[in-house]
């Protein structure tokens, strides 16, 4: 695992080591406010700008989108549609993405 503090510092080792470390520091680990980037590991959510949350909303949505094709039950995909993604990460990116205004 890897995860990226605020100050750009790059900590690497198991999830066990990580999350030891980010506590040390202040930091616990909590996948409601942390988001796993492809480049950078595990990025507070908090630390994005607007752009890097928008894009990291747009693939979550188009991967949710993607997996609504193995639904194969129309009231589970109903309600599937009905609710949106349920995905806590999802949702802590789009409250970021509101608060900062798209900015």
């Amino acid at each position: 695992m890897r995860a990226t503090l605020r100050d750009g510092t790059i900590i690497e080792g198991t999830a066990e080591q990580v999350n030891r470390i980010l506590k040390s520091v202040g930091e616990g680990f909590d996948p409601n406010f942390w988001y796993e980037s492809e480049s950078k590991g595990w990025v507070q959510i908090s630390t994005m700008d607007s752009q890097w949350l928008r894009n990291a909303l747009l693939k979550m949505y188009r991967a949710w989108v993607a997996d609504l094709s193995n639904i194969k039950d129309f009231h589970m995909l109903v309600r599937a549609l009905r609710n949106g993604p349920d995905n806590p990460t999802f949702t802590a990116l789009l409250a970021a993405y509101i608060r900062k205004g798209g900015n």
